[in-house]
């Protein structure tokens, strides 16, 4: 299960048109959070993202929703971005955790294969760089996506 994360624009007050929401990414559980960056407009990092939000949110009253209809603020959404871990992976292992012979995967190996998938930080599973929809890894507990993804 996951839930997607927008910038929500505010409407015009002269003749209420807003734009549509920008999506910024999703977060999955037991995943390294999806980051949304866009290089075309110069979002490469989660600090140009967190600069771009600020400047929305703050000159243009802009919010943070998940999917739900639920507001964040930006500290509250860092946290969702960097304060993530997989307690289940950290206390059993990460064989253990995945118990191997008893599901659909032959291996560790063959999960991320079949998950595009790669061991990475606090537990979490990290979506392998392929340059197409993760072209990297942050330095904590997220990835650089491009493109269109699972919304």
């Amino acid at each position: 299960m996951g839930t997607n994360y927008y910038l929500q624009h505010a409407s015009c007050p002269s003749c209420g048109h807003a734009h549509p929401p920008t999506h910024l990414g999703k977060s999955s559980s037991g995943w390294c959070f999806s980051l949304k960056v866009r290089p075309e407009e110069g979002i490469d990092s989660l600090a140009d993202l967190i600069n771009w939000m600020a400047k929305e949110i703050y000159l243009n009253d802009a919010k943070i929703m998940d999917e739900y209809g639920e507001q964040y603020s930006l500290p509250s959404f860092l946290e969702v971005v960097t304060k993530r871990s997989n307690p289940k992976v950290i206390n059993m292992g990460w064989t253990e955790s995945f118990d191997y012979p008893n599901r659909w995967y032959q291996s560790e190996a063959d999960f991320h294969e079949r998950n595009h998938s790669e061991r990475g930080p606090s537990g979490l599973l990290r979506h392998r760089i392929d340059g197409i929809h993760c072209i990297g890894h942050g330095p904590g507990t997220w990835d650089f996506t491009v493109g269109e993804f699972s919304l």
